[in-house]
């Protein structure tokens, strides 16, 4: 999982040279902030994205077994699944540019990165959530509760993070 504290360090020496114009550090500093948040939105999406298999499996043994009836319950999931795959692609960028209406501090970004780890964590766990189900003989109602508690709390931390971003949250 992308560190977005670490992403500077690979910078190029036209980068490195550039960082010494007065006023230019802190901007390009800001910049790598920018890359890696969009890194980390990434990746949380793309492991979200190939959990879906997992989903799709579960839903072909139910077809396979004949349970139709209990298929319900995996569509909603994976609906809810492809909306929090949605928000962590198009959420904004962790810093505002010079000309934005709100402008993103160095202590809000510090915010941001505690939330972006905190959400590697709860993403990396639904995702192993995910790929118990498949092994799980227990009805999609009972068996999805639990990931859809995972996927709520997700959503509310995302939520706190767009918060932060907008200046509506002092977390």
């Amino acid at each position: 999982m992308p560190d977005p504290q670490k992403h500077a360090d690979s910078r190029g020496w036209i980068e490195s040279i550039a960082q010494w114009i007065p006023g230019f550090h802190g901007y390009l500093e800001r910049e790598y902030r920018r890359d890696s948040d969009q890194l980390a939105r990434q990746w949380m999406a793309d492991r979200l994205s190939r959990s879906k298999k997992s989903i799709d499996a579960y839903v072909n043994r139910l077809v396979e077994s004949g349970r139709l009836q209990e298929l319900t319950p995996c569509r909603s999931f994976a609906t809810r699944l492809d909306t929090m795959i949605g928000k962590f692609q198009s959420a904004p960028a962790g810093y505002s540019g010079f000309f934005d209406f709100v402008k993103i501090g160095e202590s809000e970004l510090e915010k941001v990165y505690n939330v972006d780890v905190s959400l590697f964590g709860l993403v990396d766990g639904l995702v192993k959530s995910i790929d118990a189900v498949v092994e799980s003989d227990e009805s999609p109602t009972v068996a999805l509760k639990p990931l859809d508690s995972q996927l709520s709390e997700i959503d509310q931390v995302f939520a706190n993070r767009k918060d932060i971003l907008l200046g509506l949250s002092d977390h």
